[in-house]
């Protein structure tokens, strides 16, 4: 993707697989190849995570997994194994009061923002 100039850049988002443009105002250039990345992990085991977002999981620099509105029939260590990455717990005060910490640096690397079942639910 070229990069955009002028008053407004292009920032996509993407819902495993879905990407959704969000236009912003900004008076820098960016360079829009990474992005935040909400994944749908099922509802059962480490396994239930679809291909594409598994390996968006193993591409990204930070992988967090929400950690307070649902449960995983495994724990964390299980995933991180399946996964092959480590990944840091987003409990609700992370999630509601410092967004910005996981926002941090996603126009510079991939992130993934891991939810327990759909993430549009």
């Amino acid at each position: 993707m070229n990069n955009m100039r002028g008053l407004f850049s292009k920032c996509i988002i993407s819902f495993t697989g879905c990407k959704i443009p969000i236009f912003y105002l900004t008076p820098i250039i960016l360079d829009i190849t990474k992005m935040l990345y909400l994944i749908g992990l099922g509802l059962g085991d480490a396994k239930d995570i679809t291909v594409k977002g598994l390996e968006v999981v193993q591409q990204c620099s930070r992988v967090y997994l929400e950690a307070y509105t649902s449960v995983l029939t495994v724990g964390k260590e299980a995933l991180e194994e399946f996964y092959g990455k480590e990944l840091i717990l987003a409990d609700r005060e992370t999630v509601e009061q410092e967004a910005d910490t996981i926002l941090k640096d996603a126009h510079q690397c991939d992130v993934a923002f891991l939810v327990v079942g759909d993430p549009f639910g």
